[in-house]
């Protein structure tokens, strides 16, 4: 957070100095603001949604290599994986996550 904070102490005093010592340069600035908004705004987008992905990942892979020590068929890690992935919550969806019982019969049903 104190390095959001900081560029944009460090955003503001670039936009005085250049106001005051060039007003062309300063206009320009200003006519791109929305576009480099747009730009960091996507970058931080991506950057959250790669590493939910990577933590994801790891968690899975955990699930999988925990429930074969435990001598798991590779039909029930399978199924526990499907329905696992229904209950997940991904950052920025609008799609609500259904309950392990929802996803479960939403499995059997698309098993059939």
């Amino acid at each position: 957070m104190k390095q959001t904070s900081q560029a944009r102490k460090q955003r503001r005093s670039y936009e005085l100095w250049l106001k005051v010592n060039n007003i062309d340069a300063y206009k320009e600035w200003k006519a791109n603001r929305h576009t480099r908004s747009k730009q960091l705004i996507e970058t931080q987008t991506t950057a959250v949604r790669n590493k939910e992905e990577e933590t994801l990942e790891a968690r899975q892979t955990k699930i999988i290599s925990d429930m074969k020590d435990k001598g798991k068929t590779e039909e029930e890690i399978n199924k526990y994986i499907a329905i696992w992935v229904k209950t997940l919550h991904l950052w920025g969806s609008d799609e609500q996550p259904l309950t392990w019982k929802e996803a479960e019969r939403e499995y059997e049903e698309e098993k059939k």
